[in-house]
This record gives structure tokens, C-alpha cells and sequence, in this order.
């Protein structure tokens, strides 16, 4: 499977993810597995960075847009938000 870079530094990731995942209903940060998440796209996000990287899955699933060889600009809102 492809693996995509959607952020060049955590800040990116930082904001990101406080305007996507921290407000979504599907959000935890309790689970040790995939298998287990409340939103897998999240939880890629979450282990991505530690490996700076996302599936193209993940990516499809969020929202991108191709900026080059292996890297994605993530759409603004997330395809999968539901707002608390």
C-alpha cells in the first residue's frame, strides 16, 4: 500500500488535526489498535506522526489533493467530520 506525506512538520499536523479530529464525534485516543478505533482515519493520523506518513486508504478517505511524488495537501474539512 502507497504511503503519503500530508504534513511537512507536527504544527501542520497540530492545527490540522484540532480543526478536524479533536471536533469530531468519531474521535478517541483510547485505542492501542486500528481494529479498534472510533475513526480509523484518525487513528492513521495519530501513528503517522511518529512515521510521518499515512495510507493512501487514509488519505482517499479524508480528502487530498496530489502535491507531488509522495506528497498531499488534506482537504480543509474532513470527508468523514460529524461535528459533536
Amino acid at each position: 500500500m502507497k504511503q503519503l506525506i500530508p504534513f511537512s512538520n507536527g504544527t501542520e499536523t497540530d492545527l490540522w488535526q484540532f480543526n478536524n479530529c479533536h471536533k469530531c464525534a468519531l474521535y478517541e485516543d483510547e485505542s492501542t489498535d486500528i481494529s479498534e478505533a472510533g475513526c480509523k482515519l484518525a487513528f492513521e493520523l495519530d501513528m503517522g506522526r511518529i512515521t510521518g506518513t499515512i495510507s493512501e486508504e487514509a488519505a482517499q478517505g479524508i480528502g487530498y489533493t496530489e502535491m507531488g511524488d509522495k506528497f498531499v495537501r488534506l482537504v480543509e474539512k474532513c470527508k468523514q467530520f460529524n461535528s459533536k
